[in-house]
């Protein structure tokens, strides 16, 4: 593959984290391109509840969420604050000695209740209240970052997915529209990564769930609600409505094999839903799926990448909201 445009670093995936890892590049100096697959930001980017929570088990994902929230100021992106709830099963949750330490409230059943009268809570609820969430508009946050990376000269090539990729002490990579030749190659495609790198003969070494997101018409007012276990979330939208939605285990299924499991999952998530919500319109909204979410590390040892290859995949959800420093604390490791 001769004739290829040389940059010192090539981020496939244009997505929250790829922009984020591709600006941190080029303010260090360093000549990027970014290549998308897609004609223009989607999949997890474009379909993100945007949610932040600042509470998180991880002492080191909270730190993260906070130093990515004053990044996203720093960048003009609006803020709409929405306090939110992380749902325990009990008081022996190793999480709430974590918030306690954090400087995080937690509220018992009639506190609970006295806030949101509307909302069932069992007994035995419990929850880490977190007043300083809030929600962002992803794609905004995707315009600014673009609009950051085209001052700093960053190349962004939407529509140029990866066809080939040639390994050696400098990589070379073909797409539809020409080479590129780099010495630092960083996967962040996000649900796409296993496809991309088993194609490319490269070992895949994330896993992937899904997450079907509901709208429901006419809800009432709730908060931002997590379920430690399950992971189900609910929250009220600036249009009236209620979204929610249920984790579906669907490790390693390509994304274009997905079924539409609207019906199926939307009756599973409802009735979760009413668990807290009993009093609800019979019928919900059309669903919609979201087929990108969170990638998981296999449990496994991970396969070693070649010299120079890097992957960064942290998940829907959890991208839009630590992605600008948990891609800075990386490259700090291994790109000095």
């Amino acid at each position: 593959m001769s004739g290829a445009r040389f940059f010192d670093a090539v981020v496939v995936g244009a997505g929250i984290t790829g922009l984020c890892t591709a600006l941190h590049l080029a303010r260090r100096g360093r000549s990027v391109a970014l290549l998308e697959q897609q004609a223009e930001p989607d999949n997890a980017t474009a379909n993100s509840g945007a949610g932040v929570r600042f509470f998180d088990p991880d002492a080191q994902i909270s730190e993260w969420v906070r130093e990515s929230h004053d990044f996203y100021q720093s960048l003009g992106a609006a803020w709409l604050p929405a306090p939110a709830l992380y749902c325990l099963q009990g008081d022996t949750d190793d999480s709430l000695e974590t918030a306690r330490l954090c400087g995080f409230r937690s509220q018992e059943f009639l506190g609970l209740k006295a806030l949101y009268p509307a909302i069932e809570w069992a007994p035995s609820a419990l929850a880490i209240e977190d007043s300083d969430a809030g929600f962002r508009d992803p794609l905004q946050v995707t315009q600014l970052l673009l609009r950051k990376c085209h001052k700093l000269r960053v190349y962004v090539g939407f529509a140029e997915p990866v066809t080939e990729l040639q390994i050696d002490l400098r990589h070379k990579l073909r797409t539809p529209s020409g080479l590129y030749s780099t010495d630092q190659l960083l996967f962040a495609c996000g649900y796409w990564s296993p496809e991309v790198m088993q194609r490319l003969g490269l070992p895949a070494h994330v896993r992937n769930r899904t997450v079907t997101i509901h709208y429901l018409d006419k809800a009432p007012t709730v908060p931002f609600l997590v379920e430690h276990l399950t992971g189900f979330h609910m929250r009220s939208t600036a249009s009236g409505g209620l979204l929610f939605g249920l984790p579906q285990l669907d490790f390693d299924i390509p994304a274009q094999q997905l079924p539409d499991r609207a019906e199926t999952q939307g009756a599973i998530a409802y009735q979760h839903l009413r668990q807290y919500l009993p009093v609800l319109p019979a019928e919900t909204a059309p669903l919609r799926t979201v087929r990108s979410a969170d990638a998981w590390p296999l449990l496994a040892p991970a396969p070693t990448l070649p010299n120079n290859i890097h992957h960064l995949a942290f998940g829907q959800g959890s991208a839009f909201k630590y992605a600008p420093a948990a891609t800075l604390a990386y490259l700090d490791q291994h790109l000095r």
